[in-house]
């Protein structure tokens, strides 16, 4: 029999949706027959919206079937459903499911006196909007998706500039006002409202040139506005996004540091003894190497900047023996653990520390019971690719010399992280094989980008409406982290912006993704060598059905799967991207948390 948190972990796992648009098309002709004898506007323009929601579903029981055939091609394993092609049918799911309650509530009321016609017609507006981009988007794909008459997951060449069109055809406001979060679980709805609601009040903050005291009064009135009133809202948001720099998305995301939302009222908290922050001091360090049978140099962190110090979080739910802590010496402690987590964070590489993430980190390390290592890395634009890489290096070399201090005896160590964080640490991962140094007896990692470029996947194109990583900010953060600085002819100023030279400047502004990106497979794990990747510890992948980065998820784990690697994959259903920083607000997002801190004490418990 299986245990409940066994049947909590299986409620969250992405099911295929079974949707029927035929019973649906039947409601709408109905309806249209209805209306279309009545002469008055109203009616007519019902009627009209109607007629045009019937020819979107017609077109959708024609691609419905196509993308079931090619989602099916690509599945992990047939246990495993779930790619980006899933994503376009669950998202076409919900849309059918909400459509239909319109349509019933129709045949139900057009008969009544007070029924209003005006405000019905615009809700399936709305929602043939949706269905039209959606389909548009759809039908693109599975053009750009056959090379050489071969279906594939990914495009082999970068066609980011082909989504950028596509976005000026399409209603992109539509995903963002009163129908935003309509792809999700009940519990993730008021927080995509109340984020989408919140980067519209602060773009104004943020390029305002008004007093601080009256940005901040505009931007609490802009968002209890549009939060309030959210058909308003969509195309702020697209504007916002689209304009929103790699300056502005540091800041908005760091307003996940504020003090107010660490002290909220949380029946879910989780107490932990040991919560530290220290630095790793920049000095000659060496650890043995298996590959060269004796103890290597470990290079100090250098590109872009001097050298220094890596700050460092120490999270516990014990004191134990020899552990940094803030508590006395003399206090009690229980035994060093036999088992280390070394975790590294998410932010896209330029926003975000230890300290945005502690909020479930607290609820793992109560979870696992073990020390938890997270390392606060120098972020981008000042610190483009490789510095956090040579840091995060260090920091994990300094850990396996330095148990101790941990309060572990380091027996068995898992990797976990979760967006650029698995992106860094399976790059780590990777750098250890290449230098014969201790891998970790596990890995885990959580909707993350492991093939950093523009390339299109069907999850890829989700950022055209996704509202956690909408378009523009996600090309500017992956362009600003990975871009090879010498052959694009760029660097980085004093305040972090990334210069191009001003006879270059004109071409660049034409086709901002006609750039190179760092040729390197730790910026793009995917690509490391067979003989790198067949050496990987068990390797866990943790992602969602609406998450964007998805595919890489599946093109990676299906790799290592092929080169005999023990891999495995959950995919989630309803939950966007970034749902372990809300576990205080969702049932759901509090269980995926759960389900990724349980994978992590197998993998730690698996000897």
């Amino acid at each position: 029999m299986k245990s409940k948190i066994e049947d909590k972990f299986a409620r969250l796992k992405f099911v295929p949706p079974n949707f029927e648009v035929e019973h649906l098309q039947t409601n709408v002709f109905d309806n249209y027959n209805y209306f279309c004898t009545h002469k008055n506007p109203e009616s007519s323009q019902l009627a009209s919206a109607l007629q045009k929601l019937n020819v979107n579903l017609e077109k959708l029981s024609v691609l419905k079937v196509i993308l079931e055939s090619r989602a099916r091609e690509f599945d992990y394993d047939e246990n495993t459903p779930g790619n980006g092609f899933w994503s376009y049918i669950h998202n076409f799911g919900c849309a059918v499911k909400i459509v239909r309650k319109i349509c019933n509530q129709l045949t139900k009321n057009r008969e009544k006196m007070l029924f209003n016609k005006k405000s019905c017609s615009k809700e399936l507006e709305l929602w043939n909007e949706i269905f039209e981009s959606l389909i548009q988007i759809c039908d693109v794909l599975l053009k750009m998706l056959i090379e050489d008459d071969k279906k594939v997951l990914v495009t082999a060449d970068n066609n980011w500039a082909t989504l950028n069109r596509l976005m000026s055809t399409i209603n992109q406001k539509a995903f963002y006002g009163t129908a935003v979060g309509f792809q999700c679980v009940k519990s993730m709805k008021p927080i995509v409202n109340v984020l989408v609601s919140s980067l519209v009040g602060y773009s104004k903050f943020h390029y305002s040139d008004k007093h601080k005291s009256i940005r901040l009064l505009d931007f609490n009135f802009s968002t209890s506005k549009y939060f309030l009133k959210p058909k308003h809202r969509g195309h702020k948001f697209v504007a916002s996004s689209e304009k929103g720099d790699i300056e502005f998305c540091k800041k908005f995301w760091f307003m996940t540091e504020l003090d107010a939302l660490h002290t909220l009222p949380n029946v879910f908290a989780h107490k932990i003894a040991v919560n530290k922050t220290f630095k790793i001091p920049a000095e000659p360090m060496q650890t043995f190497s298996d590959k060269h049978q004796k103890f290597i140099d470990i290079p100090l962190p250098h590109s872009h900047f001097e050298t220094k110090p890596v700050s460092c979080r120490l999270m516990s739910m014990y004191k134990r023996d020899g552990m940094m802590s803030k508590k006395s010496p003399s206090s009690k402690s229980m035994p060093k653990s036999k088992h280390l987590v070394f975790h590294v964070h998410g932010g896209g590489w330029a926003a975000q520390t230890s300290k945005s993430h502690e909020i479930y980190l607290k609820q793992w390390a109560c979870h696992v019971q073990c020390p938890i290592l997270s390392i606060d890395y120098s972020l981008t634009p000042m610190a483009p690719f490789p510095r956090a890489i040579e840091e995060i290096y260090y920091a994990y070399c300094w850990a396996l010399n330095n148990f101790d201090k941990l309060g572990t005896t380091g027996e068995r160590i898992v990797f976990a992280g979760d967006s650029a964080g698995a992106n860094l640490n399976t790059a780590i991962l990777v750098k250890c094989i290449e230098e014969g140094i201790r891998t970790p007896d596990g890995i885990v990692n959580i909707y993350g980008i492991f093939n950093v470029d523009f390339l299109i996947s069907p999850s890829g194109s989700l950022t055209v409406i996704d509202p956690m990583l909408p378009f523009g900010m996600t090309s500017n953060l992956i362009k600003t982290y990975g871009m090879d600085l010498k052959v694009n002819d760029t660097s980085v100023d004093s305040n972090g912006n990334i210069i191009v030279k001003e006879s270059e400047a004109a071409t660049k502004n034409q086709d901002k993704f006609n750039f190179t990106f760092t040729k390197s497979y730790l910026l793009s794990p995917y690509k490391a060598p067979e003989e790198i990747l067949r050496q990987f510890p068990k390797t866990i992948f943790v992602s969602a059905i609406l998450d964007p980065l998805l595919d890489d998820s599946i093109l990676l784990g299906t790799k290592l799967r092929d080169l005999d690697v023990a891999t495995h994959l959950d995919v989630l259903g309803g939950l966007y991207h970034g749902f372990l920083y809300f576990i205080k607000f969702s049932k759901e997002c509090r269980d995926a948390s759960l389900l990724c801190a349980d994978h992590i004490k197998k993998l730690l418990e698996d000897d």
